[in-house]
């Protein structure tokens, strides 16, 4: 049986978050790395350079919520990373390793139960969704002055990519998204989550779940639905052009500020704007009709009670969050310290 199907990942925009880490003893000095130069624009949208790190780097310390002797360490996470970073994961390795259980960190799953044929068939579903109603292109469908603005975006980070021309917008921006990370000096693959999941295993710890898992019951007429879907995809791209052009000197300020375990740096910048294309999936009716709501307030909630649960019956338990949940206003740790519980900051 196909479970969680990869035809419906265009919904599950509530990132499972990386996963970051806390600082050891040492760490390389910077390397010579990818500079983020982004030259100013006529219209002046680009105004920043910055140069990303590279190297065994620390990361973060932990927070640490505390009920009596017991007490919650909790890795405040960023994702873009920089690329050229290797993570000296053994301080946490070592919480691990005394911990008795392992929060896991929120996120939306959004699954589906099909055969393998019915899976086959799904599939020319999930691709005429991941395009335009009708073969139309971004040309046909975003205004001219957006149309504009992405061209000269797409110039720059996707050069040599037609095929994108035909994507939805909401797709269209992942993809120059993930392309400008590409050329800065950031992303790439998970550098702390594998290295989590497995002393997790290694050392046997109780895992706890804190997602909203929903089913989708009828998942060819969900493709269909999602293929007409009515998003708001022109604003969605429009943020992220603004995101690449205004923010991404920012991004780039925070995946050092982890990498280096600059938590005084980290917690000034702990919140990033949810950005429109989540909330115009999230929104939608499509949504609604099967369920996927409130969310950010029911993940809240089975968090804080995961924590609360684990308080009482361990003497360690290890966590991770994204910083904005962790520094940001109104974050988790919030609701634990408005509870009754001692949470200290690095």
């Amino acid at each position: 049986m196909l479970k969680t199907m990869g035809v419906m990942a265009c919904l599950a925009l509530m990132p499972a978050w990386a996963i970051a880490g806390q600082a050891p003893a040492q760490s390389s000095p910077a390397e010579p790395v990818p500079t983020l130069e982004l030259a100013q624009s006529e219209e002046g949208r680009i105004l920043d350079t910055v140069q990303v790190v590279a190297g065994n780097q620390p990361g973060p310390r932990m927070w640490k919520v505390r009920k009596g002797d017991h007490v919650l360490y909790v890795l405040a996470t960023v994702s873009p990373l920089p690329r050229g970073v290797t993570w000296d994961s053994a301080q946490v390795e070592g919480v691990i390793a005394r911990s008795q259980e392992y929060i896991r960190p929120p996120y939306l799953g959004i699954s589906a139960d099909v055969g393998w044929i019915s899976g086959m068939r799904l599939l020319p579903a999930y691709l005429r969704a991941k395009k335009n109603p009708g073969g139309a292109t971004l040309q046909q469908v975003l205004p001219p002055e957006l149309y504009a603005h992405w061209r000269e975006a797409k110039a720059r980070y996707l050069p040599n990519d037609k095929s994108v021309e035909k994507q939805r917008p909401i797709m269209a921006a992942e993809t120059l998204y993930q392309a400008a990370l590409k050329q800065s000096g950031l992303g790439g693959k998970p550098k702390v989550t594998p290295v989590v999941d497995a002393a997790v295993k290694r050392h046997k710890l109780k895992t706890v779940s804190t997602a909203i898992q929903i089913k989708i019951k009828d998942p060819k007429q969900a493709l269909q639905e999602l293929q007409a879907g009515r998003f708001d995809d022109a604003q969605c791209l429009r943020e992220t052009l603004d995101n690449i052009e205004r923010k991404l000197p920012d991004v780039a300020r925070q995946a050092n500020a982890w990498a280096m375990g600059d938590v005084a740096e980290l917690r000034t910048r702990p919140t990033q704007k949810r950005p429109s294309c989540l909330d115009a999936t999230l929104e939608s009716d499509f949504a609604r009709k099967r369920g996927i709501s409130d969310v950010p307030q029911r993940m809240r909630s089975n968090w804080v009670k995961a924590a609360e649960d684990a308080l009482s019956r361990n003497a360690s338990t290890f966590a991770v969050l994204p910083l904005e949940l962790v520094a940001g206003p109104d974050n988790y740790l919030d609701t634990m310290r408005a509870k009754g519980f001692e949470v200290t900051a690095p």
